[in-house]
C-alpha cells in the first residue's frame, strides 16, 4: 500500500532552470518589504535590494576567479548574507561549499579537503582561523583553496585584489613563509583542469552508476555542498541540486500547511549550511515574511529575539525543544506572537515537545521529515493537526511505502517496516562516491530512506529511529529514543543517549550513556537501572550498563553522534590486544574503561578479571606527535637515555565505569632516574572526542610532573588547535611518554626535582595505590633491570595504604631556580620503608670526606708544632 498526497503538481513545466531566476522573479512583487535582518548586528535588507546586492557578489567574485568551474567554500556562522553569497554562486553557476564556522580547524579542514575547495569566503572574525585550515591544508599536502576573502570584501562597492595564492601538495612538515607562498603555485594548472573536468560532469548531469534507475536527472545543476551528519560514519559531501530547491518550496506553499504570509516574522535559529536550515531561509522569503537570523542559537538570544522582532513563525531542531523544555525561564517568556513552531532534523521527544507547546501556548507545533543525502523536504503536517508525534503527510508529488524489513512484503497501516520515498525533488549524488549513491537507490524508482517508520488510518507519518541506531536484542528490534525518552523523565537526569552494547548471549543489548544533573550530584546507576526498570519492557532493560558523562556528543543540526559513543564497544569487539609494546624504551598497555557497573554482590577481583583483560597495542608514533608547540609547553621527543635493547614490562589497571576516564600505567627504564618506578596516569576524554583533545593527570608522585593536576602538553586541551582527531588516544599516550623523559621548565603541571629526590620517589613507587581503580599497580623484579607489573585488588572493606603516595598536604612546596614549585619528600610522610639517609646522597659524603680530612690535618699539624 502506498501513501500520497491527493494535491499534485505538474513538475515538466517549471519555467526557470536555476534558482537565481526563480528566486528573482519569485520575490520581485514584494517590493520594498523588509526581507531580512540580522539580530546580533541589526542590519537589514529590503526585497527590492536583494536583487543588486546579489549582482554586486557576482562582480567581486569573478574578480577573485570564481566561474562554474569553481567550488567556494562558505565558511560562516548563520547570518542572512550568506544569501547573496548563494544566489551569486548560482547566477555565475559555481558550488558553494556549506561549513558551519563552529567547528574546529581540523574539522573544517576535512570538510574543505573533502568538496576540493577553490575558494574561501567567511566572516571578517573567521579570517585567522581559516588561514590555519588553508596552511593546515598545504602542510598536509592536499590543499586547493587558491584565496581566502571575507564577506565584507565580496560585498563591497570597490574592487578587491586579484592576487591568488595557489595551494601545492607539500610533504613537507615545516616550510618557511617565502617557501609557502613560492608553494602556492606549483599546481594550480593542474588543478584548475581536474577542476573544469569535475565541474563540467556535474553541470551537465552526466554522473552515472551502475544499479537500477540511478542516472542523475537531465538538467539537474549542482548548487551546494552539503555534508550528512555523520551519526554512523564519517559526514560525506552531498550534492545539493538548484532544481531541488524549487521543487521544495513550490511543494511546501500549500494552503493546507498554512505557509508565512508577507506580514509574518520568520526567526531562524537553525544552521543555514544545514539542509534544513537552507530549506527554511528560502521558505520564507519566498512566501515574502522577514527572515530574522541567528548566529548561533541561545536559549536567552532567542527570547529576546521573539519579544523584539514579535516572531510569528520558528523552526527549531528537537535538542533545541528540548533545551527550551527544561529551561525554567521558559515560563516567563513572551510567547503571545508566535503562531507555529516547526521541528525536524533528529527525532522529537514528544512529551518534552508537548510541554514547551503546552508552556508557550502556541496552538500549532508540527514535525516535517527530510533527508540531507535525498536532497530535500518530503512530509509536511496539514494547520491545525495534533499529531506531534508524526511528521505529517507526504508532500505533493511525493509517493511512501513502508516495506517489511523481514518479508519486504508492503505494509499495512500500523505496521512497521522501512520506509521507501519517490518524488521529484529526490536527486541523490555524492561528491566523487557514485558508490554511497548505492544504498539509497531500489529497483523500482524508490529511495531507501534508512528509516523505520509506519503510517496510520489517515496517511500521517511516524518515524520510529534510524534503522541502524537500533539496538537488535534476541532477534527483536530496540528502538533507542523508547528508552532514551523514559530515561529524560527522571529528575536528574538533564540528557541521555541509548547505544547497543555487544553482548554474547542476546547480540546486542541496551548501553545508557547519561548527563547527570546538577541538582543531584549522588544519582547512582542502580538509581537509573531501577527507573527505567519499572517503565519497559524486560529485553529492553539496560543491561549494557549506565556511565555517566559530561555531556552528549551531537552534530550541528543536534543529531546524538552514537558513532563516538560505540567507540568503546568497537574496541572491545575488535579485540583489543592483551600484549604490550615497548615505547621509548618503556613498555604500556593502557586500560580502556568498558566495564559494566556490576551489583554489589560481585567483588572487585572479579570485576578486575573481566575489566583488566583488555588492553590496547600501542604503534610506533607518527611524525604528528614531533610537532613544535607554543611557549611553557612539553614538546614531544623521544627520551635521551634509551637502552639499546628496552625490557618488557606490562601493565593492567582496574577500569571505571566512566568511559571518559582512562587509566594507563609505565616503568621508568634502567638508565633514567626513574628507573624501576611505577608510574600511574589518567586520561580524561571530552564529551566530543576525538573532535577536542583530552587532558593527562599523573596519579602518583614522579618528580617530573604535579600528581593529580592538569598538564599541559601540545596534545591536550592547553592547545586544542594542535590536535588532530586523526592522533587517537595510543598517539596521546606515546606523546606523554616521551614528555616524561624530556625537562620542560615553567611547563603547566611540570617540576624540576633533583635527580636524587627522582630516584627516591622511583624506588618507592614500587608500589602504587590508584584511588580511582581502587587496586594496587606493582611491580616484581624479575632480573636486575627487568620488571613485571601486576595489579592487586582491594579486598571488601580493605583501607588502602600509600605506599609512598602521600597527598599534597604531606608534602613540603619548596622554591627551585628555573621551576615554579618542586614537591620534596617531608620527614614525616606516610611510607613502608625507611626515610633516605644522610649518607645516600653522593654531595653529602664528598662533603663529610672533606671534613674528615680538616680534622686529620689539623690534628696532626698541632701534634707535630707541640
Amino acid at each position: 500500500m502506498e501513501i500520497q498526497n491527493p494535491f499534485q503538481i505538474s513538475w515538466d513545466t517549471i519555467p526557470h532552470k536555476t534558482f537565481s531566476d526563480f528566486f528573482f522573479a519569485s520575490i520581485a512583487k514584494y517590493g520594498g518589504s523588509l526581507a531580512m535582518v540580522d539580530h546580533e548586528s541589526n542590519k537589514q535588507w529590503r526585497y527590492s535590494e536583494i536583487k543588486d546586492w546579489t549582482e554586486k557578489c557576482v562582480l567581486r567574485l569573478k574578480e577573485i576567479g570564481v566561474n562554474n568551474t569553481s567550488r567556494v567554500a562558505l565558511i560562516t556562522t548563520t547570518t542572512v548574507e550568506v544569501i547573496f553569497v548563494h544566489l551569486a554562486c548560482s547566477m555565475l553557476g559555481a558550488i558553494v561549499v556549506c561549513v558551519n564556522a563552529y567547528g574546529s580547524v581540523d574539522e573544517i579542514w576535512s570538510y574543505v579537503d573533502a568538496a576540493e575547495a577553490t575558494h574561501a569566503i567567511c566572516e571578517t572574525s573567521l579570517i585567522a582561523k581559516v588561514e590555519d585550515v588553508r596552511k593546515k591544508a598545504i602542510l598536509r599536502g592536499a590543499g586547493r583553496i587558491k584565496i581566502v576573502k571575507s564577506l565584507d570584501d565580496v560585498l563591497c562597492d570597490s574592487r578587491i585584489s586579484t592576487i591568488t595564492k595557489q595551494t601545492s601538495r607539500l610533504t613537507q612538515r615545516t616550510i618557511s613563509c617565502a617557501d609557502m607562498e613560492g608553494a602556492l603555485a606549483l599546481l594550480s594548472a593542474k588543478d584548475d583542469e581536474e577542476a573544469k573536468e569535475k565541474g563540467e560532469s556535474l553541470v551537465n548531469g552526466n554522473t552515472t552508476h551502475d544499479k537500477g534507475d540511478t542516472t542523475v536527472k537531465a538538467g539537474a545543476i549542482p548548487f551546494m555542498l552539503i555534508f550528512s551528519s555523520g551519526t554512523v560514519g564519517t559526514p560525506k559531501p552531498i550534492i545539493y541540486h538548484q532544481q531541488s530547491l524549487i521543487v521544495n518550496l513550490l511543494q511546501l506553499v500549500n494552503p493546507l500547511f498554512d505557509y508565512p504570509q508577507p506580514k509574518d516574522r520568520f526567526l531562524l535559529p537553525l544552521s543555514i549550511h544545514h539542509l534544513f536550515g537552507i530549506v527554511s531561509a528560502y521558505y520564507a522569503l519566498y512566501c515574502g515574511s522577514t527572515l530574522v537570523c541567528m548566529q548561533k542559537f541561545a536559549l536567552k538570544t532567542a527570547y529576546e529575539a521573539i519579544q523584539k522582532h514579535k516572531i510569528t513563525h520558528i523552526h527549531l531542531t528537537p535538542f533545541m525543544v528540548y533545551s527550551m523544555a527544561t529551561d525554567p525561564q521558559l515560563e516567563s517568556s513572551t510567547f503571545e506572537s508566535v503562531k507555529s513552531i516547526i521541528t525536524a532534523g533528529a527525532p522529537l521527544d514528544v512529551q518534552m515537545a508537548r510541554k514547551v507547546k503546552g508552556l508557550t501556548k502556541v496552538k500549532d507545533m508540527r514535525q516535517v521529515y527530510g533527508i540531507s543525502e535525498l536532497g530535500g523536504i518530503f512530509t509536511w503536517s496539514h494547520h491545525g493537526c495534533d499529531k506531534v508525534e508524526s511528521v505529517g503527510v507526504p508532500l505533493p508529488g511525493m509517493l511512501m511505502k513502508v516495506i517489511n524489513l523481514e518479508t519486504k512484503a508492503l505494509c499495512f497501516p500500523r505496521q512497521q517496516g522501512h520506509l521507501f520515498i519517490s518524488g521529484p525533488q529526490i536527486i541523490p549524488a555524492f561528491y566523487k562516491n557514485p558508490k554511497a549513491v548505492l544504498e539509497f537507490i531500489d529497483t523500482q524508482s524508490y529511495y531507501r530512506t534508512g528509516d523505520a517508520a509506519w503510517y496510520d488510518e489517515d496517511g500521517y507519518i511516524h518515524i520510529v529511529d534510524r534503522i541502524k541506531d537500533m539496538i537488535k536484542c534476541k532477534n527483536v528490534l530496540l528502538c533507542p529514543s523508547d528508552v532514551e525518552g523514559i530515561l529524560r523523565e527522571h529528575p536528574g537526569i538533564d540528557d541521555c543517549a541509548v547505544v547497543g552494547r555487544p553482548d554474547h548471549m542476546s547480540g546486542e543489548c541496551p548501553a545508557a550513556f547519561v548527563v547527570k544533573n546538577a541538582a543531584y550530584p549522588l544519582l547512582s546507576t542502580a538509581e537509573v537501572r531501577q527507573h527505567v526498570a519499572g517503565q519497559i519492557a524486560t529485553f529492553k532493560e539496560l543491561r549494557g550498563g549506565v556511565f555517566f558523562i559530561s555531556e552528549i556528543p551531537r552534530s550541528f543540526c543536534g543529531k546524538v553522534l552514537r558513532r563516538y559513543l560505540k567507540q568503546f564497544w568497537d574496541r572491545e569487539r575488535q579485540g583489543i590486544a592483551k600484549e604490550t609494546t615497548t615505547i621509548n624504551g618503556v613498555t604500556i598497555a593502557t586500560s580502556v574503561p568498558v566495564s559494566v557497573v556490576k551489583s554489589s554482590a560481585v567483588s572487585s577481583a572479579k570485576r578486575l578479571s573481566v575489566a583488566s583483560s583488555k588492553s590496547i597495542t600501542l604503534l610506533k608514533p607518527s611524525s604528528a606527535t614531533t610537532t613544535p608547540v607554543k611557549k611553557a609547553t612539553a614538546k614531544v621527543a623521544p627520551p635521551k637515555n634509551t637502552p639499546s635493547k628496552p625490557t618488557t614490562k606490562t601493565s593492567t589497571s582496574k577500569l571505571p565505569s566512566n568511559l571518559h576516564d582512562i587509566h594507563f600505567s609505565f616503568a621508568g627504564h634502567g638508565e633514567s632516574d626513574y628507573a624501576g618506578g611505577v608510574y600511574h596516569g589518567r586520561i580524561l576524554l571530552p564529551a566530543d572526542y576525538p573532535m577536542h583533545p583530552p587532558d593527562f593527570f599523573m596519579c602518583n608522585l614522579s618528580g617530573r610532573f604535579h600528581s593529580n593536576a592538569k598538564i599541559c602538553l601540545s596534545n591536550t586541551s592547553f592547545h586544542p588547535d594542535e590536535w588532530s582527531p586523526a592522533f587517537g588516544i595510543q598517539t596521546a599516550i606515546m606523546g606523554f611518554i616521551s614528555v616524561f623523559y624530556e625537562e620542560s621548565p615553567g611547563g603547566i603541571g611540570s617540576i624540576k626535582a633533583p635527580p636524587f629526590l627522582r630516584r627516591n620517589m622511583a624506588q618507592h613507587a614500587r608500589r602504587v595505590y590508584c584511588a580511582h581503580c581502587n587496586c594496587y599497580i606493582f611491580a616484581v623484579q624479575k632480573g636486575q633491570k627487568d620488571f613485571t607489573f601486576r595489579i592487586q585488588p582491594l579486598e571488601e572493606g580493605e583501607i588502602p595504604k600509600p605506599f609512598f603516595n602521600p597527598n599534597e598536604e604531606d608534602l613540603d612546596i619548596r622554591e627551585f631556580p628555573d621551576t615554579p614549585a618542586i614537591a620534596t619528600i617531608t620527614r614525616n610522610a606516610q611510607t613502608n620503608t625507611p626515610s633516605e639517609s644522610f649518607f645516600d646522597s653522593t654531595l653529602n659524603l664528598i662533603l663529610l670526606g672533606i671534613l674528615f680530612s680538616t680534622f686529620a690535618f689539623v690534628y696532626f699539624f698541632i701534634i707535630l708544632k707541640g
